[in-house]
């Protein structure tokens, strides 16, 4: 390796914790799947026993011998106990799967074993599923020796113990798969021979976190692995699930945040850039192939966080996985190929360790690509659809979507309210966007609602159409599904929240003296008695100069007396005329001006 020593032997500490952490939980499995055990043993000996003694070793076989051996934590050195194990191993799974089906007393025991030793010291619920740990055990040795040796430096004194270890390991291994390979032709009931149907990469929603897993389907169970990529490629069972009896369900689309959309983009973007970097002539090997590690880093982690769309597998025996995918088109495929295999067949319990090891001579001879859909853009797919009396043909294609060069961010609008109306000139426009859109959906659906801008809508309504307007767009399409109080709420929230009236506050003295000379003028314009009556009121009324006692201001003033001093005309049965309607506020506001008038010309009584 390139790296310095002390950084190899950091790297070597890491891995030597992984180990031992990884060490931990399957010596915890392990005496978890010995529980039973002892339960077994006790009822051998009765009248009713649940298994007898020699299904009890059987099943069971070298496992104490395992557990021990990992307590000792002595594994490589002693893999005789592992190929005993191994060679019993059919027949251990025969026994289980037989008195599963025949004993509802063993299925119990079988389905419900818990350990409070599990991930995070939770409590977990276990099967005898965990018999196929050992298998698993082993092919995983070989992997964490062959990390362990390249993070050892060669001067290091583990250096020659540890390629002595991975020499033995892998000459196990080596021996286990070649006579595995005649177990991997098996034949289920019905003649029919397992073999692989479809595979490729999924999500798996089991785990705290989306993982990338390799997903094979098989004539009879669904085989979920996860790919190790070293010198060379191993593969890690994660589960399984028989197709016999499987259900299947749309679960909802997974809502991502704000800011995993955010580093998709951003990742995208990076990704065309490395695309373009490739492209480039004259770079050396080693920035090509650093670009060529950045690239496949950000599709590893874009194919493990981008998929959304989620397929629930559910198993008759109460087990459950979800697996994400990231377009319509594979949940269909995967959808039809599981569909058109499961059934009544039974399913043979696999061996595992050969199962899992053949899927490596799969990826070596077969290269599934991660990210590459030339295969799906030559395939044509035909779907018929009913549509009541009528047949609908489709040919279908996937087209994959181009990567985008990075886009620029987005220029932030400033803000609509609470801004001077003058500030227009993002819009330009002399009457604002927000006033002419509200005016013109409350025209269009509103007139005839009762208590229009008298009546608002909900306040949590008016503020998501405030901040949607700072989106032209997104205001547009929100305004035409709202209430419509909601639409006349926020447009009297705009005005209301200017920082300056419409008409400008320095215009208000000009305004009051124009409106005080008129209605003076329309007063002097009334008969005597009129004006003078009215007169001598309004300076009565002054008893508001007193309101901190008698608690009357100008405003409660004019609303008691202004119906009865200024009122419409009346409208008179069979003449015609222009129709008057003046709300009673108003009124209440001429009253209210003339009360504040401080120049009033005095009654004259007589």
């Amino acid at each position: 390796t390139d790296w310095a020593p002390d950084i190899l032997l950091e790297k070597r500490l890491v891995v030597l914790r992984s180990i031992l952490k990884s060490e931990q939980q399957y010596l915890s499995e392990l005496e978890t799947l010995l529980t039973p055990m002892k339960a077994l043993k006790a009822s051998a000996g009765t009248s009713q026993p649940v298994l007898n003694p020699q299904q009890v070793e059987t099943v069971f076989f070298q496992v104490p011998e395992l557990r021990e051996m990992h307590r000792n934590f002595y594994q490589v050195s002693q893999l005789g106990v592992y190929r005993g194990f191994i060679d019993n191993y059919e027949s251990a799974v025969e026994i289980v799967r037989t008195c599963t089906q025949a004993d509802q007393r063993f299925r119990t025991l079988a389905e419900s074993m818990m350990s409070n030793k599990g991930p995070d010291n939770c409590r977990t619920k276990y099967t005898l599923e965990l018999l196929y740990k050992p298998l698993d055990r082993v092919t995983k040795t070989t992997l964490v020796l062959h990390d362990l040796l390249k993070h050892t430096p060669e001067d290091h004194p583990d250096h020659p113990h540890l390629q002595e270890a991975l020499r033995i390991s892998s000459s196990f291994l080596a021996g286990v798969n070649e006579d595995s390979h005649c177990k991997r032709a098996v034949t289920l009931t019905k003649g029919i021979r397992r073999q692989l149907m479809r595979d490729g990469f999924v999500v798996d929603a089991s785990e705290c976190e989306p993982s990338l897993r390799h997903l094979f389907l098989y004539t009879d169970l669904l085989l979920c692995t996860k790919l190790k990529n070293g010198k060379q490629t191993q593969y890690r069972f994660s589960w399984y699930l028989p197709l016999a009896g499987l259900r299947m369900n749309l679960g909802p689309v997974r809502e991502q945040p704000a800011d995993l959309q955010h580093r998709i983009s951003a990742t995208r973007g990076k990704m065309f850039q490395l695309r373009e970097e490739k492209g480039s002539k004259g770079l050396g090997a080693r920035t090509l192939d650093r670009s060529r590690r950045k690239l496949q880093q950000c599709e590893l982690w874009l194919l493990t966080h981008a998929p959304v769309l989620p397929l629930e597998l559910h198993s008759p025996s109460g087990k459950s996985h979800t697996i994400f995918l990231s377009s319509l088109y594979e949940l269909d495929e995967w959808r039809e190929a599981i569909e058109k295999l499961k059934g009544e067949l039974e399913t043979v319990p696999p061996d595992l360790l050969a199962l899992t090891s053949s899927c490596v001579k799969l990826r070596m001879t077969q290269q599934p690509s991660l990210l590459d859909p030339s295969l799906l853009l030559k395939r044509w797919k035909r779907v018929t659809m009913s549509m009541g009396q009528v047949e609908v043909s489709l040919s279908l294609k996937y087209c994959a979507h181009a990567l985008e060069p990075p886009r620029a961010a987005p220029v932030q609008q400033p803000p609509v309210f609470a801004v001077p109306i003058g500030e227009l000139a993002h819009e330009r426009v002399l009457v604002p966007h927000i006033v002419r859109s509200c005016s013109e959906e409350v025209e269009r659906r509103g007139l005839d609602e009762v208590g229009i801008y008298r009546i608002s809508g909900a306040t949590s309504d008016i503020q998501i159409m405030k901040k949607a307007f700072d989106t032209v767009r997104d205001a547009i399409s929100r305004l035409r599904t709202v209430d419509v109080n909601t639409v006349s709420g926020t447009l009297k929230l705009y005005f209301r929240e200017l920082p300056h009236s419409v008409i400008p506050s320095e215009l208000f003295q000009s305004l009051a003296d124009a409106l005080l000379d008129t209605m003076l003028t329309i007063l002097q314009s009334c008969p005597d008695v009129n004006r003078n009556t009215f007169l001598f009121l309004l300076h009565h009324l002054k008893v508001a100069e007193r309101q901190e006692i008698n608690k009357m201001t100008l405003m409660n003033l004019a609303t008691v007396f202004g119906p009865s001093m200024v009122r419409p005309p009346e409208v008179i049965l069979g003449q015609c005329g222009p129709p008057v309607d003046i709300s009673q506020e108003v009124v209440v506001q001429v009253l209210y001006f003339y009360l504040q008038c401080q120049n009033l010309p005095a009654p004259q009584t007589l």
